[in-house]
């Protein structure tokens, strides 16, 4: 099953206690991850050669050696949206996890740099003024470009 035809077999009503349940902080960005579910389910996927991988790995997953294992999907994040609808979900047999938190997962990750077209030019305008990325500017603008263009299609038109 493709990312895309796991968003179109859940609802967000389904996704978002999972969402809550997994990242507790998510709490105050449901109405956000609400407008990202939507828009992902609008887009029409559509594979890029350059992307991470063709396949979103989903697995449990550790912070760091004291942590608990979490349910983690892996690579999502600085993708193009409409390629991470193409990618084959692979499950791990160690996870245990119903469709829904599988999607809440994967939504967590693909919004990880912004719900938005307008949050991710944010996250890059911080980037730049970043001390540690500086060294690394040339890599975010190269990101940044194809995030515009990958952000060119407004959905809703102006921001909450």
């Amino acid at each position: 099953m493709t990312f895309k035809e796991l968003l179109n077999n859940v609802t967000f009503e389904e996704v978002a206690p999972c969402l809550l349940q997994m990242y507790p902080k998510a709490e105050g960005n449901l109405k956000w991850y609400k407008i990202h579910f939507d828009m992902l389910r609008l887009m029409t996927p559509k594979h890029h050669d350059d992307a991470n991988s063709d396949v979103c790995h989903i697995s449990m997953s550790k912070w760091n050696e004291d942590s608990e294992p979490h349910l983690d999907a892996h690579p999502m994040e600085g993708d193009y949206w409409e390629h991470s609808l193409t990618k084959e979900i692979v499950i791990d047999p160690e996870v245990k996890a119903s469709n829904a938190e599988i999607a809440a997962c994967c939504i967590w990750h693909t919004s990880f740099y912004g719900f938005v077209r307008e949050q991710q030019e944010e996250e890059f305008r911080f980037f730049k003024l970043d001390k540690y990325h500086k060294d690394r500017w040339d890599d975010f603008v190269y990101n940044k470009a194809r995030a515009e263009k990958y952000f060119s299609q407004r959905v809703y038109g102006t921001l909450l």
